[in-house]
């Protein structure tokens, strides 16, 4: 009868069926009938859809399936069996943490993965929200922790940032949106950034000026330049293992001046004194002037009255032959010279102070 219910017509019955049916509802006299016209009899007497739901009453199924379904509603047992077919099926699948340890800029793959997965996430969620929302959450968590594995092998901090930001656009935020707020930047990528950035300034290369400035920039995006960050880069730089030989300015001062110029407004801007990091600039630079070159300088600082850098020019000439034709040059002409320019911002600097 169940079947039948089901099926209709399309069910087909045995002739046993036919003729159990039959003699039940019309007694013995059915089975001296021709087969067609039982069937026919059967087929009439099957469509009578409150005489199957009767059958299926008496029969005792229709209470069965009434208690299979309150136990499943009850217990929830139908919403496990759910799940676990559907978390079955991702078993089928490579961890998405893992394919991002072991795969860190596939970008592309881990999208893909993240979408198959997430097709079976979300039939989760719509069982059940608090289970779905807690596997997205560990499978987030296991992501996560690859990425920040990865940035621990990234040399630089503007390539840590460019990372983050590929990660960010094409898994955190379509994946993971609701996980947290995706306009602050995490702990871990803030600090990453910091010890890459006091890494650079504190090693045995050269340093350039615009590491400087691009530092800073770095800080203002992840929203963490402070008074603290921008001294302790300074200790990173004044410490450095090459010290005086490691800070990259150029004779053309005039193209040093503006990185110069803008990472000193910064530190003021702070509240710091960046005077003794512009001395350090300034004895800091390559020492490829040419003998008059060095002795205008001293010229320069003792107009100035700055008497300690006027000391070390003065040492620094001991034993340079000058030229009487260096000194035709007035001195208003002297400064203007482009090697000069660091040499003036520091004194400018200190004369305003």
């Amino acid at each position: 009868y169940r079947m039948t219910q089901k099926h209709g017509d399309k069910f087909k019955l045995t002739p046993e069926q036919i003729l159990k049916i039959g003699v039940n509802e019309n007694g013995k006299k059915f089975s001296t009938m021709k087969p067609a016209t039982q069937e026919a009899k059967v087929r009439e007497i099957l469509n009578d859809t409150v005489f199957i739901d009767t059958m299926i009453k008496l029969s005792g199924f229709g209470h069965f399936e009434k208690l299979l379904h309150t136990f499943m509603e009850k217990n929830e047992t139908g919403k496990q069996i759910r799940i676990e077919n559907l978390l079955f099926s991702l078993k089928k699948l490579d961890r998405v943490g893992n394919y991002t340890l072991q795969h860190p800029i596939d970008m592309e793959g881990i999208a893909k993965l993240c979408e198959r997965h997430f097709k079976v996430y979300n039939a989760i969620l719509r069982i059940d929200p608090e289970v779905g929302r807690g596997l997205v959450e560990m499978v987030f968590i296991e992501v996560e922790q690859s990425v920040i594995a990865h940035l621990d092998s990234i040399r630089f901090a503007n390539e840590a940032l460019a990372y983050y930001e590929q990660i960010l656009n094409t898994i955190y935020r379509p994946y993971f949106g609701e996980i947290r707020d995706w306009t602050i930047y995490p702990e871990y990528l803030c600090e990453a950034a910091k010890r890459l950035i006091n890494k650079a300034l504190n090693v045995k290369h050269t340093i350039a000026i615009s590491t400087l400035t691009r530092a800073v920039a770095i800080y203002q995006k992840l929203g963490m330049l402070s008074m603290a960050e921008v001294e302790t880069m300074l200790m990173s730089l004044i410490t450095n293992p090459n010290r005086f030989n490691g800070l990259i300015t150029g004779c053309d001062d005039n193209a040093a001046v503006p990185n110069i110029s803008e990472f000193v407004s910064v530190g003021e801007s702070l509240g710091l004194d960046m005077t003794g990091f512009l001395k350090f600039v300034v004895l800091n630079r390559e020492e490829n002037y040419t003998d008059r070159q060095w002795i205008e300088k001293y010229m320069i600082y003792r107009k100035f009255g700055e008497i300690s850098l006027c000391t070390y020019l003065q040492f620094k000439i001991a034993n340079i032959n000058p030229l009487p034709e260096w000194f035709l040059e007035e001195f208003d002409d002297i400064v203007k010279s482009p090697c000069h320019q660091l040499d003036l911002y520091y004194l400018t600097h200190i004369q305003s102070r």
